[in-house]
């Protein structure tokens, strides 16, 4: 927690979320007016995929460090072993604790929350306007190809540019999805983050005149 890389690392999982969202929220609202997507389904897929996944396993691995996991041996169920209780108790204690300094007052919790608010509406109002899992794909000529079970049951079938760009759409819509995947990284990382401030300022000394 004391790591400047690692706090410089945790910044940037937060700015990659905040990223995500707004991606993805732009590319999902470019579809509500025009039915054709800024972003189509497969870039825009391309570009999570680089983006989750290391992200994720540094947040996964960073929260193993960091946070306090149950015990393999006492778990978080009460039993009558006064050792067990103990642990127990302790584990909890120490979460409480952890988590109390990863978001400190209401004001980054209150923020999540809204965000989250938002990333939910716009998920309830693309499904509603019509959202479709499937792929496309542009060959040479150009041609344009749609796999979705909503067309012939899942077959490759060729459309037109028009409706290539409507399906898209759809697509798009169903990725609205992602938001929610950055919203986790911004408040990970925001706690993170917070954690470092934490172990940074226990050791600053104290200047004169604060004793």
């Amino acid at each position: 927690m004391r790591s400047r890389v690692c706090a410089a690392v945790d910044i940037l999982i937060v700015a990659v979320g905040g990223g995500i969202i707004a991606l993805t929220a732009v590319d999902v609202l470019s579809t509500w007016h025009t039915s054709r997507a800024l972003v189509d389904h497969q870039h825009l897929s391309m570009i999570m995929g680089a983006s989750l996944g290391p992200c994720w396993v540094w947040l996964f691995a960073s929260m193993l460090m960091t946070v306090p996991m149950r015990n393999q041996k006492t778990g978080w169920l009460r039993n009558r072993d006064p050792l067990r209780s103990a642990a127990e108790r302790r584990n909890r204690a120490e979460a409480k604790i952890v988590f109390r300094n990863m978001y400190p007052g209401r004001r980054v919790p209150w923020i999540l929350l809204a965000a989250g608010v938002l990333c939910v509406c716009l998920i309830v109002t693309g499904l509603a306007m019509g959202a479709e899992n499937g792929s496309g794909y542009i060959l040479p000529g150009p041609r344009y190809e749609i796999s979705t079970m909503g067309l012939n049951d899942g077959a490759l079938t060729s459309v037109s540019a028009d409706q290539y760009a409507y399906w898209q759409a759809q697509f798009v819509r169903l990725d609205s999805m992602f938001t929610l995947f950055g919203l986790a990284l911004v408040g990970g990382g925001l706690g993170l983050v917070q954690l470092h401030r934490t172990a940074t300022a226990a050791l600053t000394p104290a200047q004169p005149g604060e004793l």
